[in-house]
């Protein structure tokens, strides 16, 4: 990316053009932040530099909010090929909830509320400890993989490729299994140990998981909630009741269980159509365009009940499954 490696200038008392450092080549062996990373662009210098540098990027989506019917590409528009060398991504969304906007009112307010002399009242470690601690397992620190963590890292990956099979898309490559190992030996070096553990691993494919389903598999809870808001759209309502087609819902959500993870992954797909069935309840005479005590709008809240009964209902099935083949 231009001027994150190296930038042309031109020297002011020579007047030749001149190869200047970057933020990551000053960052070397240390870590790198940068905001507006989705305003970067690739040019044309080929040079060899030293860029030994952990990188902690943030971008915004190019409409200025997120559209959860696309992709994290589409909505940041960076390409694959980059966004694959970053081990984890996560999106931080503004759910517009009353419960987040007053912890995080209260949080912004609580800097501004400590007596001077006691600024770091708040702080549950003390920031200069916490930098030496760093510091020392950054330097010290140099777990090597034992050869049960090593078989373990292998099925783990092994066990990520398979995600994306029933689409014949692949959901991890090569590179993904160097971000598992770096994460696993990451969370030896928090421990300040010279041996990367089985649980070391454990932890490293459960915060891939959960950056996967955060970021990638966000698109399948896109597609399901794009079912659910087109059959309210359509009106696809049978005879009795006003029910729509609920099997027709769970159908797809069958269609996609061979692509999620895990039951956690479960779990969050029918929490982000709770999610979406509470808008439309808030939001009902606007979506249907009708008064509060149209007969349409009694039936569509009923409707909406039986999916989020239908939701608990399916979710307690899955966990019979789950516990019956992979609780331990």
């Amino acid at each position: 990316a231009g001027g994150l490696t190296a930038y042309v200038t031109k020297d002011p008392e020579t007047g030749q053009l001149v190869l200047q450092t970057g933020a990551l080549v000053l960052a070397d062996n240390s870590i790198c932040c940068i905001d507006q990373f989705d305003k970067t662009n690739k040019i044309g210098i080929i040079c060899k530099l030293n860029t030994r540098t952990s990188i902690l990027a943030a971008a915004n989506p190019i409409d200025s909010q997120w559209n959860k019917s696309k992709t994290i590409i589409e909505n940041i528009q960076l390409s694959p090929t980059l966004l694959s060398r970053f081990d984890l991504i996560f999106l931080l969304l503004d759910p517009q909830n009353e419960i987040y906007d007053r912890r995080l009112a209260q949080h912004l307010a609580s800097w501004y509320q400590y007596e001077k002399g006691n600024e770091n009242a708040h702080e549950a470690m003390d920031i200069d400890l916490l930098r030496d601690y760093i510091s020392h397992a950054r330097t010290f620190v140099n777990p090597q993989l034992t050869e049960l963590a090593g078989k373990l890292l292998v099925s783990s990956y092994v066990e990520i490729r398979k995600v994306g099979n029933s689409k014949e898309q692949i959901s991890a490559c090569p590179r993904q299994l160097e971000s598992l190992i770096r994460l696993a030996e990451a969370h030896a070096k928090v421990r300040l140990s010279d041996k990367v553990e089985e649980f070391d691993v454990k932890e490293a494919k459960r915060l891939y998981c959960k950056a996967l389903i955060n970021a990638g598999g966000r698109r399948l809870l896109a597609d399901l909630a794009q079912i659910v808001k087109h059959y309210l759209k359509k009106r696809k309502l049978t005879e009795k009741k006003g029910l729509i087609k609920i099997h027709t819902l769970f159908n797809e959500i069958d269609k996609r269980i061979n692509e999620l993870i895990k039951r956690d992954e479960i779990s969050a797909l029918i929490d982000h159509i709770y999610e979406l069935i509470d808008e439309i309840e808030e939001n009902i005479e606007i979506v249907t365009h009708k008064e509060p005590e149209d007969e349409d709008i009694e039936a569509l809240k009923y409707t909406l009940k039986q999916i989020k009964c239908g939701l608990e209902n399916y979710l307690t099935r899955v966990d019979t499954i789950w516990m019956k083949n992979y609780h331990t």
